[in-house]
C-alpha cells in the first residue's frame, strides 16, 4: 500500500490546482457538509432507503447521506463513508445492515468496519467537491449538440480543459457535407479553419496552440449556417505538470478514495477525458 505520507502530499499538491484553476475553497468548512451526516467515497452494490420512499435504491458513490436513511449490503459489498462529525472514513464490507443517525453511520448488524482518519487534505478536496456539488453528484457537461443533429462533438466537452498544446476533437454520427471547424482565440479571432472530413480531428504544427489560453470553436457550412459551437482552454504549463505529477497509480492495493479524489480534482479542473479514464480504472478494480 502506498505510505500515508505520500498520499497526503499528493492529495495537498491536487488541492494547490483546484485553487490555480479557480475552484475557491469555502471559508466555513462545515458549511457544506452541515446538511449531511456523511458522503459517499466508494460503493459497490449498496442500497439505500430514505424515508418516504417506498423502495430501496442503488447507493452511488458520491452520494450524500442524510438522517434516516437506511443501508443495506449483500455479501461481498464494499462501502466507504465519511463521516462528517469526526472525519473519518469508515469501510464496510456486506452482509450488513446500517442507518443513518444524527451524527454518524451506525452498524445495526454484520462486522464492525475498518476505521480510518480523513486527512485535512482529503477532506478540502471534498470540501471543494461538495460546495460545487452539494448532494455529492456531479455529471460529466453534456456534448453541445444534446441529440438535435445527425453528429456530435464528444471530445472536448464544453469548457474542457487539455493538458497538452496538441487539442483534438472526437466525433459521433453521420457528419455534414462540406462542413469546417473553427477555432477562435481568447478575442474570438479567427485561429484556425479546418475541413471536417474525419470523425477525428487533430491539427499540424503550424496550429500554434499556447499554455493558458483559452479558445473557442465552430461547425459551420461553407454555405456559412453554424451548426454547433463550443470551448475550451490549454492548461497552463504548471496546471499540466501538477494533473500528471499528482497522479494515483492504479494497482489492486491503491486505496479507492485516493482514486475518487484524483478523478474529482480532474473532473473540478475540466479535465474530462482523464477524469473518465480514473473512473473507468476504478470500476475495473471492482
Amino acid at each position: 500500500m502506498i505510505a500515508s505520507c505520500t498520499l497526503f502530499k499528493r492529495l495537498a499538491g491536487l488541492l494547490g490546482l483546484l485553487l490555480l484553476v479557480g475552484v475557491s475553497p469555502h471559508s466555513n468548512a462545515a458549511t457544506p457538509v452541515a446538511k449531511s451526516v456523511g458522503w459517499v467515497a466508494y460503493s459497490k452494490g449498496a442500497q439505500i432507503w430514505v424515508p418516504g420512499a417506498k423502495k430501496s435504491v442503488p447507493l452511488p458513490t458520491l452520494a450524500t447521506l442524510t438522517f434516516g436513511s437506511q443501508i443495506s449490503l449483500k455479501k461481498g459489498d464494499q462501502l466507504s463513508v465519511i463521516v462528517f462529525s469526526n472525519n473519518t472514513r469508515r469501510d464496510y464490507t456486506g452482509p450488513a445492515s446500517l442507518r443513518v443517525i444524527k451524527d454518524t453511520v451506525s452498524l445495526r448488524s454484520g462486522a464492525e468496519p475498518e476505521v480510518f482518519p480523513v486527512a485535512p487534505e482529503q477532506l478540502k478536496v471534498i470540501q471543494q467537491w461538495l460546495n460545487l456539488h452539494p448532494n455529492g453528484l456531479g455529471d460529466m457537461p453534456k456534448p453541445t449538440g444534446l441529440g438535435k443533429l445527425t453528429f456530435d462533438v464528444i471530445k472536448p466537452l464544453d469548457g474542457a480543459l487539455f493538458l497538452s498544446r496538441q487539442p483534438e476533437f472526437l466525433l459521433t454520427g453521420t457528419l455534414p457535407r462540406d462542413a469546417k471547424l473553427l477555432i477562435y482565440d481568447k478575442d474570438n479571432r479567427r485561429f484556425w479553419v479546418e475541413p471536417l472530413e474525419d470523425k477525428h480531428v487533430t491539427f499540424p504544427p503550424a496550429a500554434e496552440f499556447h499554455w493558458g489560453e483559452n479558445y473557442s470553436w465552430e461547425i459551420r457550412n461553407f454555405t456559412g449556417g453554424s451548426l454547433l459551437k463550443g470551448r475550451f482552454k490549454i492548461a497552463t504549463e504548471q496546471q499540466a505538470y501538477q494533473l500528471y505529477s499528482a497522479k494515483v497509480p492504479v494497482l489492486p492495493d491503491t486505496p479507492k478514495i485516493d482514486l475518487v479524489l484524483y478523478a474529482l480534482t480532474l473532473q473540478m479542473a475540466g479535465a474530462y477525458p482523464e477524469a473518465q479514464d480514473v473512473w473507468a480504472s476504478l470500476h475495473n478494480l471492482q
